[in-house]
């Protein structure tokens, strides 16, 4: 695994399914998955959450980034949310 998605997997999901959220992981990551192996470096892992999730898995990331001295940004990508 990419070291830099180890916290996604070891600290924002888990507390994802602490809070019973059901998730999506598509993209680089979700293809790797179905090939059992890494076979190109991902920089990041495709999260797709419903909408009333949405606001919760948003305070998870900002209490995980606080908690880690990382930044998160907002944006839009038509007209939904996107946290980077």
């Amino acid at each position: 695994m990419n070291e830099q998605l180890k916290p996604i997997f070891e600290i924002v999901i888990p507390r994802m399914q602490f809070e019973g959220i059901l998730y999506w992981v598509y993209g680089g990551i979700a293809n790797a998955a179905m090939v059992s192996r890494c076979y190109r470096n991902n920089p990041d892992v495709d999260l797709f959450v419903m909408e009333p999730n949405f606001k919760k898995v948003e305070e998870i990331l900002q209490d995980v980034c606080k908690d880690n001295g990382w930044k998160i940004c907002k944006t839009y990508l038509n007209s939904r949310p996107k946290i980077e």
